[in-house]
């Protein structure tokens, strides 16, 4: 199955949480806000309201990533994740959400 042009995958990395956003076009900017899905009430994690993410390659920025302690968050659903994309061809928020562990 061939994946998605523009899309958030999420990791856990022993005791952090890595966070990709990857795009078909470059980008500006990206960073990410996280919601509990049941009544999409914004979340913070570690104090923060929003995570920024950092391209992979500064001169084809079409992959974004940012590492951070994996949260301790208590959701009524499961998370999502809202990537804002700023100086791309994508004029939509991005939406994913942390798979749940296994």
């Amino acid at each position: 199955m061939q994946k998605p042009d523009y899309r958030i995958e999420t990791k856990r990395i022993d005791d952090r949480l890595e966070v990709r956003v990857f795009l078909k076009e470059p980008a500006e900017d990206v960073m990410v806000r996280f919601y509990d899905a049941y009544c999409m009430v914004m979340l913070r994690l570690n104090g923060e309201d929003k995570l920024q993410l950092l391209p992979i390659d500064e001169n084809n920025p079409v992959e974004w990533s940012a590492q951070i302690p994996y949260p301790d968050v208590k959701t009524k659903s499961h998370m999502l994740l809202k990537a804002v994309i700023l100086g791309s061809e994508i004029k939509v928020p991005l939406w994913g959400r942390l798979e749940p562990e296994k």
